[in-house]
C-alpha cells in the first residue's frame, strides 16, 4: 500500500478546523479514491500552555480516501487533514469583533515598530542606537500615559455624573469625587496588570495606576490653587485649549480668554482638564520622537544612495546581513508610530465627540458645558483628514488594479505569465495593505498635527484655520460616524476579515515581553527552545529599588514576569508548536510514503518557518516532500518589514531543493493572484527556479481552494506526486 498525507495550513479568517479540508478535498476529488471516513478531533498542546492545571487541546479534521483491491486490501490511500491555530490570534467576528480587532491591531504596531527598528537602525550606539529607543519610548508613551490619561478623565466624567444622581446636585464634593476616581482608576490598571502576561497590556496597566494616583495629587494641588486664587497657574491649561478651540482665540466680553477655557470646568472637572494638559504633553513628546527619527531615516536614505545604485546596476553585492534602505530593508518605524497615534487619537475624540454631540439630558450632569468640549475635539481635524486620505488611496489603488489586471481594450484580463516579467513594479505598485502611498498617511496627519500645536503656540497663525477649525469639525465627526457606522453594519464581514489579516500578521510579529534581546537567538529543537520561550526571571519584582521602579513604569527597564510567565515571541511560537504537535503525531500514527504540505496566506509563513526548524527530520520518515504555497506574504510583508526575523525564504540554504543540497524539499511551488494585495512571488531574483511561481488570473486573496486555475495547479502537483510514490 501506498500512503499519501496531505497537510493544509489555513490563513487568516478560517474560523474553525477542518474548512480547508473540505475544500482542498472538494478540489482533488477524483474516481481513483473514493472518499472513505471523516473525522474531527482535538490534539494536546504541549504541557507549558496548561493553565489552572487544565491541559490545552486545539481541534483537527482529517478524510481519508482509500481504494481497495479486488481482494479487500488497500492498495492506495490518501490522507487529507489540518489543524486550527485561528483561537491564538483570533478576531471575534461583528461590532464586538471590529473594536477587539482595533486595540489588537493598535497594540501589536508597537511591537512592528520593534521589529523593523532593529533593521532599520542597527548598531549598539551612535544615532541608530538613541533612533530606536526613541522609537521604543514614543511607542510607549502612546501605548501608556495617552491611553491612560483617557480612561481616567472618562471614569471622572462617569464618577461625577454618578453622584449627580445619587445626590441630585452638580460637584458633590471634590473628595468624594476624586478619591472615588482614584479608586476605580486603580482597581482597573491592578486588573489588567493581574489577568494579563502581555507587556503593553500590563504596561497600560501601571499607567492607569499612575494617572489615578495623579487625581489625588492634583486633587490636593488643586484646592491649593483655589485657596490662592490661582487656579491656572502660567497659563498651561488655557494654552492647551488654544490649540482646539477658538473661543481661547477670541476674549471673552467679560472676561480673559484663560477665564473663558475655564468657563464651566470646575472640582473634579477641572482636574480632568489637567490631566488632558498632561496628555498633550505626552502626544508633543511622541511628535517630536516621530520627527527626530523621520529626519534621521530620511538622512540615511540620502546617504545610502551611492550605495544602493550601485547594488541596483549589479555593480556590487549585497554583504550577508547587511541593510541597505531601499533595497533590502524599508523604514515602517515613522508610519507606523503615525499610524498608532492616528488610531489612538481617532478613537479618543470619538469617545468625547459622543459624548458632545448626543443630546441627551442626563449628559448635561456628565458634560458640565458640552460645547467646550466639542470644541475641544478640534484636534480631530487632522485625524478624519489622515482617515479619508487613507479611504482615498484605498479606492485608487483598487481602481488602477482594476484597470491593471481586469479591464482590456477587447474585453479580456491580464494574461498572467507576463506578471513574472515586471514582479517588481507590480508587486510594488498594486499592493493594497502595505502600499507605499498609504504609508504616506500617518506621516501627514503627523504634519498636520504639529502644525496645530505650533498653532496653538502662536509661532504659526492662520485664519483659514481657525475657520475650519469652527465650522468644519462637528460635519467631520458627523462623516466620520457615518462611514464607521456603514463599514460596521453594511460591510461588516469584508470589514472584519480586513482587521483580521492585518491583526494576525501582527500577532505572528508579537514579541510578548519585549525582551527579544535576552534570549539566544538559535534555537535549539525540541524542549530547549520551548524553555527559552517560557524563561523565568528568578529574581522576581520583589528586589526591583525605588529608581528601577521608575524605569520600569516609563518603559526604561523591563519588568520582570512573574515566575512560570512566557517570554519571548509567545503567540508565534505557540502557533509553530500546534504545527509541530500535528505533523509529529500523523506522520507517526500515519507512516506515510509521502507527504505534501499546502498553505494558504499567513500559513505559508507559518510553515516555512517551522520547515527551517523541523522540516529534515519529517522528510527523513517520508520517502517526498512538497510544498505549495498560496497568497504568500512572506517576501513582501515579513522579509521586506522586518528582514532579521524573517530573512529571504527562496534563499534559505534549509529550503533549497534536495537536488542542490537542501535538506528538506523536494518541489516547491507558490501559486498567487496577480491582483492579491496580500501575497505574491516569492523569489526577487528574475533568473531564479526555484520556488516554481505560478501566477493565476485576477480573483482577490481569498477562495484561492476553488478556484478553477489554482484547482488544476494542485491536482498536478498532488496526484502526481501520488504516483511518482506507487513507482509509475
Amino acid at each position: 500500500m501506498r500512503k499519501q498525507l496531505v497537510v493544509v495550513v489555513h490563513g487568516v479568517g478560517v474560523r474553525e478546523a477542518g474548512t480547508s479540508t473540505e475544500l482542498l478535498s472538494a478540489a482533488l476529488q477524483s474516481d481513483d479514491l473514493p472518499p472513505h471516513s471523516s473525522d474531527d478531533f482535538r490534539l494536546q498542546e504541549p504541557d507549558i500552555y496548561d493553565q489552572g492545571g487544565l491541559v490545552r487541546t486545539f481541534p483537527a479534521h482529517q478524510r481519508r480516501y482509500r481504494r481497495y483491491d479486488d481482494a479487500g486490501r488497500v492498495v492506495k490511500e490518501r490522507i487529507i487533514a489540518d489543524f486550527y491555530w485561528g483561537d491564538i490570534a483570533a478576531v471575534r467576528w461583528g461590532a464586538v469583533g471590529a473594536v477587539l480587532a482595533f486595540f489588537r491591531i493598535a497594540m501589536g504596531l508597537g511591537h512592528a515598530v520593534r521589529e523593523n527598528a532593529r533593521d532599520v537602525f542597527p548598531g549598539a550606539s551612535g544615532p541608530n542606537y538613541w533612533s530606536r529607543r526613541l522609537a521604543g519610548l514614543a511607542s510607549l508613551a502612546i501605548h501608556g500615559p495617552v491611553v491612560a490619561t483617557n480612561i481616567v478623565i472618562l471614569l471622572g466624567m462617569l464618577t461625577a455624573w454618578l453622584l449627580h444622581l445619587l445626590t441630585g446636585k452638580d460637584g458633590a464634593g471634590l473628595f468624594a469625587e476624586t478619591f472615588l476616581t482614584a479608586a476605580l482608576g486603580a482597581g482597573i490598571g491592578l486588573a489588567l496588570m493581574r489577568w494579563t502576561h502581555t507587556y503593553l497590556t500590563r504596561f497600560l496597566g501601571r499607567w492607569v495606576v499612575t494617572a489615578s494616583l495623579m487625581v489625588v495629587v492634583l486633587g490636593f494641588v488643586h484646592m491649593a490653587l483655589v485657596t490662592a486664587q490661582t487656579p491656572d497657574p502660567g497659563g498651561l491649561v488655557a494654552m492647551s485649549c488654544a490649540i482646539f478651540t477658538e473661543q481661547a482665540a477670541q476674549p471673552d466680553p467679560e472676561g480673559s480668554p484663560r477665564e473663558n477655557c475655564l468657563a464651566g470646568f470646575a472640582g473634579i472637572y477641572l482636574i480632568g482638564l489637567w490631566l488632558y494638559v498632561l496628555m498633550q504633553a505626552f502626544i508633543a513628546f511622541c511628535l517630536v520622537c516621530i520627527t527626530v527619527i523621520a529626519a534621521h531615516s530620511g538622512w540615511r536614505y540620502l546617504q545610502d544612495a551611492p550605495r544602493r545604485a550601485a547594488i541596483r546596476t549589479g555593480h556590487e553585492a549585497l554583504q550577508p546581513g547587511e541593510r541597505v534602505r531601499g533595497v533590502n530593508v524599508t523604514d515602517l518605524v515613522t508610519p507606523a508610530l503615525g499610524l498608532m497615534l492616528l488610531l489612538w487619537f481617532v478613537l479618543i475624540s470619538a469617545i468625547f465627540g459622543v459624548i458632545g454631540f448626543v443630546d441627551i439630558d442626563f449628559l448635561d450632569a456628565l458634560v458640565p458645558k458640552q460645547e467646550v468640549v466639542i470644541t475641544a475635539l478640534r484636534g480631530l481635524l487632522p485625524a478624519v483628514a489622515g482617515v479619508v486620505a487613507l479611504g482615498l488611496i484605498a479606492v485608487w489603488i483598487f481602481a488602477r488594479k482594476y484597470v491593471a489586471f481586469r479591464s482590456k481594450p477587447d474585453g479580456s484580463g491580464f494574461e498572467p505569465s507576463g506578471y513574472l516579467d515586471r514582479r517588481a513594479h507590480y508587486a510594488e505598485s498594486y499592493r493594497l495593505l502595505i502600499s507605499k502611498h498609504m504609508l504616506v498617511v500617518p506621516m501627514v496627519f503627523v504634519v498636520s498635527l504639529f502644525g496645530l500645536y505650533l498653532h496653538a503656540l502662536g509661532l504659526v497663525s492662520a485664519d483659514w484655520l481657525n475657520r475650519a477649525l469652527s465650522d468644519w469639525t462637528g460635519t467631520l465627526l458627523a462623516v466620520l460616524a457615518l462611514v464607521s457606522l456603514a463599514l460596521i453594519l453594511l460591510l461588516r464581514d469584508a470589514f472584519v476579515a480586513g482587521l483580521g489579516i492585518l491583526s494576525d500578521v501582527l500577532a505572528y510579529l508579537n514579541d510578548y515581553s519585549w525582551a527579544h534581546n535576552r534570549l539566544q537567538t538559535e534555537e535549539a529543537a525540541g524542549d530547549a527552545a520551548m524553555s527559552r520561550a517560557f524563561a523565568v526571571h528568578r529574581d522576581g519584582r520583589d528586589r526591583l529599588g525605588f529608581v528601577d521602579r521608575l524605569l520600569v513604569l516609563f518603559g526604561l527597564r523591563l519588568d520582570p514576569p512573574r515566575k512560570g510567565a512566557p517570554r519571548g515571541y509567545w503567540q508565534r511560537d505557540r502557533i509553530k508548536n500546534r504545527l509541530r504537535v500535528f505533523m509529529d503525531a500523523f506522520i507517526a500514527n500515519e507512516a506515510p510514503d509521502e507527504l505534501v504540505i499546502i498553505s494558504h496566506s499567513q500559513g505559508t509563513v507559518i510553515v516555512l518557518d517551522v520547515l527551517k526548524s523541523d522540516g529534515a527530520a519529517w522528510r527523513a520518515q517520508v520517502e517526498h516532500l512538497s510544498l505549495i504555497t498560496m497568497g504568500s506574504p512572506a517576501t513582501h510583508l515579513y522579509t521586506h518589514y522586518f528582514p532579521t526575523s524573517f530573512p529571504c525564504y527562496a534563499e534559505d540554504a534549509t529550503l533549497q531543493p534536495r537536488s542542490h543540497g537542501g535538506a528538506v524539499l523536494d518541489r516547491w511551488t507558490n501559486i498567487f493572484r496577480v491582483d492579491d494585495f496580500v501575497g505574491t512571488h516569492i523569489t526577487t531574483d528574475p533568473e531564479a527556479t526555484w520556488p516554481r511561481e505560478v501566477p493565476v488570473p485576477a480573483n482577490g486573496h481569498t477562495n484561492y481552494w476553488i478556484d478553477r486555475n489554482v484547482m488544476a495547479e494542485l491536482q498536478a502537483v498532488v496526484q502526481p506526486a501520488a504516483s511518482r510514490a506507487k513507482g509509475a
